[in-house]
């Protein structure tokens, strides 16, 4: 323990297990303290306690486990925040999942998107959700529910006519609009054919973001998450993580990793550069759509899925 420089603990965590998994054959502890908003020695009770001055905050873990928080690397933490008007990660089948919906939009003003989701068709019999599901139970609502790879949604009738698409409508290069065996749309849109319909969709406000991010930290925190990559689409986004940062309200860490095609947005904003930000929220680098995902079998592949014959996934510079 090396305690040269510390010279006014800010916090004292003792009389517990704490883990310091940092490579050392023996990782574990009694006590740490903290100094200048870090971590800065950690050993026995008895090492730390002596540090303690009468200003000196401390709290005695009475035998609780202490580890190192978890880094969650690939997020789409804002984004998801915002989605969350209905959770159906956990629906098993059809009914549950437009008794589901069916509750949220009871919840909304007339006119009002409905954005949530996260299903898994592999969760009921493996069948896509057709827009047939859902538009008798939301006639005057936009809905948009995302698969839980976000890399595909389904979309009620009233958000095709929001987004403009019909059976005429095109789908972009790297995107795919699905009809059924007589031409009809399913409502399920793929890649970058979900980037018209989330332009279509009314920007929140800047309280509602700031609302959700807070709750969503909170839920972050309580799994012990405490480093998040974010992938966020605007500076103003960006923004927000420095604000929340300079109220002293982020509780964690944050990577952001904007798209590369907004770049030179980035740049007009602060810059560029790894590490440009504060101390619990900067930029981490910048991402680059190549091809889809797994579960929507758009994930390019050399040779088609076995599954799904003739489709060997998409190449989706487009999705930005």
């Amino acid at each position: 323990m090396n305690t040269e420089k510390l010279d006014q603990p800010e916090l004292i965590v003792s009389n517990g297990h704490v883990y310091t998994l940092d490579g050392a054959d023996d990782c574990r502890a009694e006590a740490f303290t903290v100094a200048h908003g870090r971590i800065f020695a950690v050993g026995s009770a008895e090492e730390i306690e002596a540090l303690r001055k009468p200003s000196t905050r401390y709290i005695d873990l009475e035998g609780a486990t202490v580890l190192p928080g978890m880094s969650d690397s690939h997020t789409h933490f804002l984004e998801g925040a915002l989605s969350y008007g209905v959770e159906l990660a956990d629906v098993t089948s059809r009914d549950q999942f437009r008794e589901r919906v069916r509750a949220a939009v009871e919840s909304l003003p007339r006119g009002e998107w409905l954005v949530g989701g996260f299903w898994n068709e592999e969760n009921w019999d493996g069948t896509l959700p057709d827009r047939s599901w859902i538009d008798d139970i939301s006639p005057d609502n936009p809905v948009m529910l995302h698969r839980q790879d976000i890399h595909s949604s389904l979309l009620n009738s009233a958000a095709l006519a929001a987004a403009g698409v019909d059976e005429n409508t095109a789908p972009p290069s790297g995107g795919r609009i699905l009809k059924d065996a007589n031409g009809r749309l399913t409502g399920i849109l793929v890649e970058a054919a979900l980037v018209h319909v989330r332009h279509s969709i009314p920007e929140p406000s800047i309280e509602r973001i700031r609302a959700a991010h807070k709750l969503w930290m909170q839920r972050a925190n309580a799994v012990g998450i405490t480093h998040i990559c974010d992938f966020v689409r605007t500076p103003e986004e960006f923004g927000i993580h420095l604000d929340l940062e300079r109220e002293g309200k982020l509780t964690c860490r944050f990577d952001v990793v904007p798209l590369l095609s907004t770049w030179e947005r980035f740049a007009r904003a602060g810059g560029v550069r790894t590490g440009v930000g504060l101390e619990l929220a900067r930029l981490g680098a910048f991402k680059v759509f190549l091809d889809g995902s797994l579960g929507t079998r758009t994930a390019r592949m050399f040779e088609p899925y076995s599954d799904d014959p003739g489709n060997c996934g998409l190449f989706t510079p487009d999705a930005e």
